[in-house]
C-alpha cells in the first residue's frame, strides 16, 4: 500500500509542477498588448519593440554610458537589429502605467507586474530615457519601474537601460 501511496504522490507532484511550469507561459499567451519572444517584446499598440531583459546591462550607468551601451547593441545587432534607442520619456512613462494598471491599484510595484507578464529582470528602480531636461541639459528624464514616477536626474547619475526601437 505504501508503494501505491509513493507512486501516486509522485505522479501528483509531475503533474502539480508541470502545471506551474506552464502558468508563467499562460499568463504571457493572455496579455493582448505584447507579443514575447526569446530577446524581444512586441508592444502592439505603441509599436515599439523593447528588450525582453530589462536589465540587459546588468547594472546602472550614466545617461551617456547608457548611449554608449545602445551604440554598442547597435554594432552588435542585438536580437538582428541595428535601431536601438533609449525611449522616450512619454514611452516609458506609457510602459509603467501599463504595468501599474496591471496590479491592484496604486499599490502596484510595476516591476513586479511588467515581470510576471512575460519581460525578464524589471528593477524596481529608475531607467533613463532619451528625454533631456529642457532647462537644464546636464539632466535627463528617468522612470521609476517601483511606481512609475517621472523625475530628472543629473546624467552623472547610475540609473538601469532599457533598449527600445520602432517596430516597423
Amino acid at each position: 500500500m505504501y508503494k501505491n501511496v509513493k507512486n501516486a504522490a509522485s505522479i501528483y507532484l509531475a503533474v502539480f509542477g508541470f502545471v506551474l511550469f506552464l502558468f508563467p507561459a499562460i499568463v504571457m499567451a493572455q496579455d493582448p498588448e505584447f507579443v514575447f519572444s526569446d530577446l524581444t517584446v512586441k508592444d502592439k499598440k505603441a509599436g515599439l519593440m523593447w528588450t525582453k531583459k530589462a536589465n540587459l546591462s546588468g547594472n546602472g550607468m550614466s545617461w551617456n554610458e547608457a548611449n554608449d551601451y545602445i551604440k554598442q547593441l547597435n554594432k552588435d545587432k542585438y536580437a538582428g537589429f541595428s535601431d536601438w534607442r533609449l525611449p522616450t520619456k512619454e514611452e516609458l512613462v506609457a510602459l509603467a502605467n501599463y504595468g501599474k494598471g496591471l496590479g491592484k491599484g496604486s499599490d502596484a510595484i510595476i516591476a513586479v507586474e511588467l515581470n510576471r507578464i512575460g519581460f525578464v529582470d524589471v528593477k524596481a528602480k529608475y531607467y533613463w530615457t532619451s528625454t533631456t531636461d529642457a532647462k537644464e541639459p546636464d539632466g535627463a528624464w528617468n522612470v521609476s519601474m517601483l511606481n512609475g514616477h517621472a523625475d530628472i536626474d543629473p546624467k552623472k547619475t547610475n540609473n538601469f537601460v532599457w533598449p527600445v526601437r520602432a517596430d516597423k
